[in-house]
């Protein structure tokens, strides 16, 4: 067992989430947002400084906390964002070595009707 959480509660700076991850006794980020962006979203060049600072501290990442459907996303916007999101999401889980990813199902709508049928089509794929 160990213990993880979110980093960027503290800092947006990944240097501060180690330091402070490092300082709870743990080794393990739960990682969301680096500087501005999701860690999916992030540079290539800044997702390659993640990685060597993580490996320097001997911190990994267990679960990418993605925006993948997440409740910024409206079930009415293109499905090709959340696609790109997928296809970045999983080289970076690649390189990185990590098994989960943390998604959810599209914000609510106004009113009753949910589109309850594409929202589970698009999650499907998703997970695909």
């Amino acid at each position: 067992m160990y213990l993880t959480g979110f980093a960027d509660e503290v800092s947006s700076n990944i240097e501060d989430q180690i330091r402070v991850t490092k300082e709870l006794g743990w080794n393990a980020i739960e990682a969301r947002s680096i500087g501005e962006l999701n860690i999916h979203d992030i540079s290539d060049v800044d997702f390659e400084n993640v990685c060597k600072a993580l490996l320097d501290n001997g911190i990994h990442i267990n679960c990418f906390g993605s925006t993948i459907a997440n409740w910024s996303k409206k079930i009415s916007d293109p499905f090709e964002i959340s696609l790109q999101e997928v296809e970045r999401t999983i080289s970076r889980m690649q390189r990185l070595n990590v098994k989960l990813v943390r998604i959810m199902s599209y914000s609510r709508c106004p009113g009753s009707e949910q589109y309850a049928e594409e929202r589970f089509r698009r999650l499907k794929v998703i997970c695909d």
